[in-house]
């Protein structure tokens, strides 16, 4: 993400940009200071034992640091690239499109955020998920101004919260999210007790 790129935006996406940017640059340094750390404890190991076998174990830590780094920088743009497109698509839809004020009323935790329902006085009840509110949503509901072009399955939608942040959310089908989430606990589960018994099998 360019760091030029945050004062275009919308004023509700610049702290998310900024907060966005700092978490890319910890996770650089996270993944430089662990490599570079298991590449000294095998310089230290080849230089202290001086056998054929620790300059090996020396070589083969150098090819494997290659393809990971290259790989973890692949995944770290194409993270940057995905989050940029969202704040872009979420910017435009701030500038192109024409609030409406619409009472949110939280309905369950989902996978990837919070499951709400859209209270619209034309279309009826639409659900949609919606990043963590901070603070949580009231469970009476919360009035916010939202955008968006359409409020079908799939359709991108931007809240502005209170504080006046930016929270990005999408249109789907209530049913369909809740059997997302089910599975998702049953994979959770069976991975849970499996480990369990791996544990008191030894």
């Amino acid at each position: 993400m360019a760091e030029g790129s945050t004062p275009l935006l919308h004023p509700g996406l610049r702290k998310r940009a900024a907060a966005e940017r700092r978490r890319a640059r910890l996770l650089s340094l996270w993944l430089f200071l662990g490599m570079g750390g298991l590449l000294l404890v095998g310089m230290v190991s080849a230089l202290t034992g001086q056998t054929l076998g620790d300059l090996l174990m020396l070589g083969l830590i150098g090819l494997l640091l290659i393809p990971a780094i290259t790989l973890a920088g692949g995944l770290m743009w194409y993270a940057d690239r995905r989050s940029s497109r969202k704040l872009g698509a979420a910017d435009r839809l701030l500038l192109n499109c024409p609030p409406r004020t619409v009472r949110l009323i939280p309905v369950e935790s989902a996978c990837n955020g919070r499951l709400v329902a859209l209270q619209l006085p034309v279309e009826g009840p639409v659900h949609a998920v919606f990043e963590r509110f901070v603070p949580p949503l009231s469970p009476q509901g919360t009035e916010v101004p939202l955008y968006g072009h359409r409020f079908t399955r799939g359709g991108e939608l931007v809240a502005l919260a209170p504080d006046g942040a930016a929270l990005l959310g999408t249109v789907v089908d209530r049913k369909a999210c809740e059997r997302r989430m089910k599975l998702a606990l049953m994979v959770l589960v069976i991975v849970a007790a499996l480990m369990v018994i791996g544990v008191f099998t030894r």
